[in-house]
């Protein structure tokens, strides 16, 4: 879609989904839907206000994590050190 932004990346975007995340849209490029990847930040805080483990998401949204990741350069570990940090700092760990 021209003039559209990927709300992952910031690359050129291929039209706009409904997000894993919840009951929200982005703009995705092919690759970053490829991927199953989201917005870093919005994800860092929606795993803080749900469980801030790995193992508090059901296994199907383990590559959503994953993809995430991947596209924004981070490693899981920096990923969850995030979410911990954002829980606490919000107060919901």
């Amino acid at each position: 879609m021209p003039g559209i932004t990927c709300d992952v990346c910031g690359g050129a975007a291929v039209g706009v989904c409904s997000s894993a995340l919840g009951a929200c849209s982005f703009a995705y490029c092919k690759q970053c839907l490829e991927l199953r990847a989201e917005p870093y930040q919005c994800t860092v805080i929606m795993c803080a206000m749900n469980g801030n483990e790995f193992k508090h998401f059901a296994p199907w949204f383990h590559p959503v994590i994953e993809g995430t990741c991947k596209r924004a350069g981070k490693t899981l570990d920096q990923f969850w050190q995030e979410v911990k940090d954002c829980a606490k700092k919000e107060g919901w760990s």
